[in-house]
């Protein structure tokens, strides 16, 4: 699957956040780690945005190290600031849901969904 957008069936099998659609948005710095930060939008009209923090752990091998709900509006915060409330991490819990109750699974399967959209691993490989 690698090189294009993930299928359909793949993307209802990740019952808790199906995604729409991903893009790279650069590095940062979180918890003192330098990381690759990646918006997820969900399939959901209502769902809120995400954010993915990777750090690279091999050659080709990433690790998603943070996931946090985006509810930023750019009206109101027209700075990137995730000091504030609109950034919300998500805990391994929330990814136990939809008659799955392993949550690593349900992560693990989430990074691997983002990181076989087109362009992503490869922006990692660069700039990680």
């Amino acid at each position: 699957m690698s090189g294009g957008e993930p299928t359909k069936k793949a993307k209802e099998e990740n019952a808790m956040y199906s995604i729409d659609s991903v893009k790279y948005s650069g590095i940062t710095e979180r918890g003192g780690r330098r990381c690759a930060a990646v918006q997820v939008t969900p399939l959901g009209d209502g769902d809120v945005p995400l954010v993915a923090y990777f750090v690279k752990t091999g050659i080709d091998q990433y690790e998603m190290v943070e996931v946090v709900r985006n509810d930023s509006d750019l009206a109101i915060d027209w700075f990137e600031n995730n000091l504030h409330e609109a950034y919300q991490q998500i805990s391994d819990e929330a990814f136990a849901s939809g008659g799955r109750t392993d949550a690593r699974w349900q992560r693990e399967t989430f990074k691997q969904e983002i990181l076989a959209y087109s362009g992503i691993r490869e922006q990692l490989k660069s700039n990680l």
